[in-house]
C-alpha cells in the first residue's frame, strides 16, 4: 500500500481537502529541524545518547515524507534512493580526484 493510499484509508470518511505538496514540505521541514536538534545535542553532550531514538524517529518520519512527496510528483521513491547513492558516489570520485591533484578535500 502506498503512502497516499494510507491517507485515503484513514481520512476517507472525513470532510478534508486532499493533501498538498506544501503541507508535506512543511512536515518535512519540521522533521529535518528535529533531526538538526538531535545532531546539535549529540555535539553539545556526546556522552548522553538519549538523542539517538529521537534522531531515528525524525529520520523515519522524514523518509516517509520524502516517499509521499515522490508519490505526489509521480516519481518512484526507490529509484530516487538509487539515484541519490549513484550521485553521492560520483561526487566522492570527483572529490578524491581533486584531492589527489591539489591536496584539498571539498
Amino acid at each position: 500500500m502506498g503512502y497516499m493510499e494510507l491517507f485515503k484509508k484513514y481520512k476517507a470518511d472525513l470532510d478534508l481537502p486532499p493533501e498538498t505538496l506544501l503541507e508535506h514540505q512543511a512536515e518535512l521541514d519540521r522533521q529535518l529541524g528535529s533531526l538538526a536538534t538531535c545532531i546539535l545535542r549529540s555535539h553539545w553532550n556526546p556522552t548522553n545518547k538519549g538523542y539517538k531514538s529521537e534522531a531515528f524517529l525524525a529520520i523515519a518520519d522524514a523518509t516517509c515524507q520524502l516517499a509521499i512527496i515522490c508519490e505526489l510528483f509521480g516519481l518512484d521513491f526507490e529509484d530516487a534512493i538509487k539515484l541519490g547513492r549513484e550521485h553521492l558516489e560520483e561526487k566522492l570520485r570527483e572529490s578524491r580526484k581533486v584531492y589527489e591533484e591539489t591536496g584539498e578535500w571539498y
